[in-house]
C-alpha cells in the first residue's frame, strides 16, 4: 500500500513539473522583433527542420512557396516557432490517423500581407474541440501539455497576424495571416 501511495505521489509530481513547465514558457513569449524576412526562406528553413524529424518516420512533408517570394516584415523567430509547432501537431495527427501521413506547408499573397497554409490528412479536429484548440491547456494528447496551439497563437497575434483554425475535408487546416 505504501509502495502504490509512493507512486501515485510520484506520477502527480510528474504532472505537476509539466503543467509548471508548461505555464512557464507560455507566460514568457518575448516581444516581437520585426524586420523584412522572405517568406520563401523561412519556409524553406522550417521544411528543413521538418525533414529531418519526421521524413525517417514516414511522414512526407509538401512545401509550396510563394512565387514570387514575399517579402514581409515580421518577427522571423517567433514566426518559426509558430510554424514548427503546428508543423509538428500536423505530423503528429498524420502518423495516427494516415496509411501515408502528409503535411502540406505554402504560402502566398494575401492583399497587402500573406497567408500561410499548414494542412494535414489526419483525423482532422472535430467539431466540438474545434472553439478549444487554441484555449491554453486543453489537449487532446494522452502526454500533451495544452500549450502549443496556444503559444502559437500568441506568437502570431503579438505581431499583429491571425492563427485560425479552418474547415477542412480532409485533416486539418491551419491559416496564419499577416
Amino acid at each position: 500500500v505504501v509502495r502504490q501511495s509512493v507512486e501515485v505521489i510520484a506520477r502527480r509530481a510528474e504532472g505537476l513539473h509539466r503543467f509548471v513547465e508548461a505555464y512557464r514558457r507560455l507566460a514568457r513569449l518575448p516581444a516581437p522583433a520585426p524586420r523584412r524576412v522572405s517568406l520563401t526562406d523561412l519556409l524553406s528553413e522550417a521544411g528543413q527542420l521538418f525533414e529531418t524529424r519526421w521524413a525517417p518516420l514516414g511522414v512526407r512533408l509538401e512545401l509550396v512557396q510563394p512565387k514570387p517570394d514575399i517579402l514581409i516584415r515580421i518577427d522571423p523567430d517567433l514566426t518559426a516557432q509558430a510554424l514548427l509547432g503546428l508543423l509538428t501537431n500536423a505530423a503528429e495527427a498524420a502518423m495516427t490517423a494516415a496509411e501515408t501521413p502528409r503535411v502540406r506547408l505554402s504560402a502566398q499573397a494575401a492583399g497587402e500581407g500573406a497567408a500561410i497554409v499548414l494542412e494535414d490528412n489526419g483525423a482532422g479536429v472535430p467539431e466540438d474541440q474545434a472553439a478549444e484548440v487554441f484555449r491554453p491547456f486543453f489537449t487532446t494528447k494522452p502526454q500533451g501539455a495544452g500549450i502549443g496551439l496556444s503559444l502559437a497563437r500568441q506568437a502570431i497575434v503579438s505581431q499583429g497576424g491571425q492563427l485560425l483554425l479552418e474547415p477542412s475535408d480532409e485533416g486539418a487546416r491551419f491559416l496564419i495571416a499577416f
